[in-house]
């Protein structure tokens, strides 16, 4: 299957719709955006989308095009005219770090040709800064051998970067955020190129494109995860791999942290005890656990695959 092919399949488009449903979103405080739509567009990108998450601001938005020759994903924050003190924060913030790497930065985005017209329909101007971000598993496809890791890296992999940018644009919104020259290496433009793309009424017979999903937000504490981190290291509890040990500075600090009782299941804000509650896991085990309903405790999963033989767990 070619990549672009597998990025177009319902299989992706969930992984990306649940990796922005399992993202923690900023205090209510200020981030007043209630719900989050996740689409395709044009039968090729894929769109999430934060409405009037601000005063101020339209849209928080990402978007990944199959397309492109190393598909990555665009970070967009969309500012109304006039907020000028609003666009100074933004235009002053420099490129940031996403998933691990220094986006590549452009202002004055204009909006998409057919975005562009309904707002000018509404007398409604914007303007944007877009960010971009890569990371290799936007490039992988899953084999018949390892579909449950590369789906699951996947997920986690959107549901970080939607933490870390809502985190970025927040801390730019408050004043947080310091105000230095652009980053070497950053590239900076004041206009792109619109999209050309045919709209669905140029596409020819074209059926069930758009969908929107409304979600509950499940706050994730990353104190927890790192309390729990530090207890038991970056080894998989259930089967003891280290990404570090197997994949070299690729896999450095990556670990899935699996909550034994999924956070749905609670009835709000509960305090959860990060050593006794959450267990770091490989993304194989944590997808195993996930099979049984209710999820199988990591201690039984350790005796089904044998953890142990040759090995010694320290944290037991």
């Amino acid at each position: 299957m070619a990549l672009e092919e597998w990025w177009r399949s319902d299989t992706a488009k969930g992984c990306w719709t649940r990796g922005f449903e399992n993202a923690a979103t900023p205090s209510e405080e200020l981030f007043v955006c209630k719900f989050l739509k996740c689409s395709r567009q044009h039968r090729k990108s894929l769109w999430a989308e934060y409405r009037e998450p601000y005063e101020g601001i339209r849209l928080i938005a990402f978007e990944l095009d199959p397309t492109v020759a190393s598909p990555h994903v665009e970070c967009r924050v969309w500012i109304y005219e006039g907020q000028d003190d609003l666009w100074a924060k933004f235009s002053r913030s420099g490129a940031l770090a996403l998933i691990g790497s220094h986006s590549v930065r452009w202002m004055g985005v204009p909006p998409s040709r057919t975005w562009k017209r309904k707002l000018q329909e509404s007398n409604t101007v914007v303007k944007g800064i877009q960010h971009y971000a890569e990371h290799p598993i936007f490039s992988k496809m899953p084999t018949p051998g390892e579909p449950l890791v590369v789906e699951s890296e996947l997920e986690e992999t959107i549901e970080l970067l939607a933490e870390q940018f809502l985190a970025w644009v927040d801390k730019v919104y408050r004043g947080q955020v310091a105000y230095d020259a652009i980053p070497p290496g950053t590239n900076e433009v004041t206009e792109l190129v619109e999209d050309t793309s045919p709209t669905p009424a140029q596409s020819g017979n074209e059926e069930g494109e758009w969908q929107q999903v409304t979600v509950t937000q499940h706050e994730r504490s990353h104190s927890n995860r790192k309390a729990c981190l530090d207890h038991y290291g970056l080894s998989c509890q259930a089967c003891g791999m280290s990404f570090g040990d197997v994949y070299g500075e690729l896999g450095t600090d990556f670990i899935h942290v699996h909550h034994e009782v999924p956070l749905h299941t609670l009835d709000g804000a509960t305090t959860v005890d990060p050593v006794a509650d959450m267990k770091p896991l490989c993304p194989n085990c944590h997808a195993m656990v996930h099979r049984a309903s209710p999820p199988m405790p990591v201690t039984q999963l350790r005796k089904l695959i044998g953890f142990g033989l040759g090995r010694k767990d320290s944290n037991d």
